[in-house]
């Protein structure tokens, strides 16, 4: 059994002041706004202003994830369907992983809580979704060196939202570097695995 990774390293100080979790998910008037489905939009090229905006106006993964799917179909000419998104717990070191062969995403839903509380912005909470999203969804087209999926990362998200994009500068600098995150919980759990109902059809949002 092969699992493809999503890793990084955060730098990790105290954890005395870190709001909880639960809060945070559990707080909607977070990053409120209209979301625009892209499926709504008119067939054809995306260019890098319309998928930059429509990924600001998305506020939940199904949404992203078109983006995601239409970004890598319109630079490799390849997609696939019928995959799913499950949030749990890993260790801090893993942002998600992809188990090869198999139709499931596992994003780190601390990381995420964590990246809830760092992020300045909604574009910077959904670029750390969609370099995530894209991340695994390459693993899951069958690329699985590590080293060209993110070469691939920097390449489609540089070529679909613009060089100056958080999502650009995630891919090559890693998310870290531009969400701080200075407290975590003391836990290292694992588990507690939720499935995203209906992620392909973008109507379960990330912030609830």
């Amino acid at each position: 059994m092969k699992f493809t990774f999503w890793a990084f390293f955060p730098r990790l100080t105290s954890h005395d002041h870190f709001p909880s979790p639960n809060r945070l998910l559990l707080n909607g008037n977070l990053f409120k706004g209209p979301c625009t489905n892209p499926n709504n939009r008119r067939a054809g090229k995306l260019n890098k202003a319309n998928l930059s905006e429509a990924l600001d106006r998305c506020e939940n993964f199904g949404d992203i994830f078109e983006l995601v799917k239409r970004a890598v179909k319109q630079a490799l000419g390849q997609e696939r369907i019928g995959l799913m998104l499950y949030l749990g717990n890993l260790p801090l070191s893993v942002g998600a992983f992809h188990q090869v062969g198999s139709n499931g995403i596992v994003m780190n839903r601390k990381l995420l809580n964590l990246v809830i509380a760092s992020a300045r912005s909604v574009r910077e909470l959904n670029a750390y979704v969609f370099s995530i999203l894209l991340h695994e969804y390459l693993h899951s087209l069958g690329y699985l060196n590590e080293g060209e999926v993110r070469k691939l990362v920097y390449e489609i998200s540089e070529g679909s939202l613009g060089a100056n994009h958080p999502a650009t500068d995630m891919a090559l600098h890693g998310p870290m570097r531009r969400l701080p995150i200075h407290v975590v919980p003391n836990n290292e759990e694992i588990g507690d695995f939720e499935i995203v109902k209906d992620f392909e059809r973008s109507n379960q949002n990330y912030i609830r």
